[in-house]
């Protein structure tokens, strides 16, 4: 099982997509993800995964980021790497 992390950027900042970190981490564990850690209430997260870092990464964008638009009005984006994107997605893996 590999480890990743995923940075929502844009949670929490300046009173804006607020979303609670137990409704994030529920979002990641309704997807099967294990050993869901949230930072402080940054929207970065830590979890576990068997599957490949694509079908990890498709995941994340396809449900997790409907379930907190559905459940919470957080609007989020993929985030491409060539510009900065407000609550852009970047799950990676680090093990």
């Amino acid at each position: 099982m590999a480890t990743y992390v995923a940075l929502l950027r844009g949670i929490n900042v300046g009173g804006n997509n607020i979303i609670k970190m137990t409704a994030l981490k529920a979002c990641f564990e309704a997807q099967g993800f294990t050993d869901v850690a949230t930072y402080i209430q940054s929207g970065n997260v830590v979890f576990g995964a068997a599957a490949r870092e694509a079908v990890v990464a498709q995941a994340v964008e396809d449900h997790v980021a409907a379930d907190l638009r559905a459940h919470h009005g957080t609007q989020l984006e993929h985030h491409d790497g060539a510009a900065a994107h407000d609550g852009a997605l970047e799950p990676m893996r680090v093990s």
